[in-house]
């Protein structure tokens, strides 16, 4: 019985060592920078991939050694089905850890696209085109529809949408660039017609 007794205390010690070694890996792992160039890279997760799909690209890109650890975390912590799709622009000194956690909130690289003043509608649609992240679905004969879309009483559309820098993830429609930069430019006239002088005719 005594004999019984050792052989289980025994395993009962070599399991907390176990556990204890693979906790201070497991830390050692997440708070340890990645390596990433030093002007930084952009990772993209595909929409549906699993959180082993990531962490097996993660190392095949080179930013980990080994994704081991990385599940291993991600399931102690329960955030391995909480990543969100989307691309992510990875920034020296980013540890396993902060990068789990731009995944799961979803912080998502974003684009800029500005629309200059005194651009036509025709200017305004070829630089949208001629953005690569964004996506093309206009074409110069849509103009009414979209406008009609939009709730606009005026059916020309010079004029409709605030010259401004708007950011924005990859994928994201020039429909839905235009829809943003009307509806801006919507508050910014409420907001100086609210502010007019009393007295303006």
């Amino acid at each position: 019985m005594r004999k019984l007794f050792l052989v289980l205390a025994a395993a009962g010690i070599l399991l907390l060592l176990l556990a204890a070694v693979t906790a201070w890996r497991v830390d050692r792992f997440m708070t340890t920078p990645i390596n990433v160039p030093a002007d930084g890279q952009v990772f993209e997760i595909s929409p549906g991939s699993s959180f082993t799909a990531v962490a097996r690209k993660l190392v095949a890109e080179g930013f980990i050694d080994d994704a081991r650890w990385y599940r291993v975390y991600a399931r102690w912590s329960d955030k391995a089905v909480g990543i969100q799709a989307g691309e992510y622009r990875i920034e020296p000194g980013t540890t396993p850890a902060s990068l789990l956690e731009q995944f799961t909130s979803g912080a998502v690289h974003l684009y800029s696209f500005t629309i200059v003043e005194g651009w036509n509608h025709r200017d305004l649609l070829a630089a949208l085109q001629a953005n690569d992240a964004v996506v093309a679905t206009l074409t110069d004969e849509d103009w009414p529809v979209l406008l009609g879309e939009l709730g606009s009483e005026i059916t020309h559309p010079e004029g409709l949408f605030l010259p401004e820098t708007y950011r924005f993830p990859r994928g994201t429609t020039d429909a839905d660039l235009l829809k943003q930069a009307h509806d801006l430019l919507r508050d910014v006239l409420a907001e100086e017609w609210e502010r007019r002088a009393t007295d303006l005719p």
